[in-house]
């Protein structure tokens, strides 16, 4: 599994009870989102996995 972390966002989550998130992680294989918190949350998720990209976003 390949993964890419995006770090520093303001991404839109759909849910209303948690509107917004700081990062969220991708498994580029398969499309499934691992994991959507903030940075820290998910660089725990993203660094248990074997192969990892950071992509920092500019707001």
């Amino acid at each position: 599994m390949s993964t890419v972390l995006y770090l520093n966002g303001n991404i839109y989550t759909m849910d209303a009870h948690v509107p917004h998130a700081q990062a969220m992680a991708i498994d580029t294989r398969s499309g499934r989102i691992l994991a959507v918190g903030t940075n820290d949350e998910v660089r725990r998720v993203g660094g248990s996995m074997p192969s990892w990209w950071i992509c920092m976003v500019e707001r």
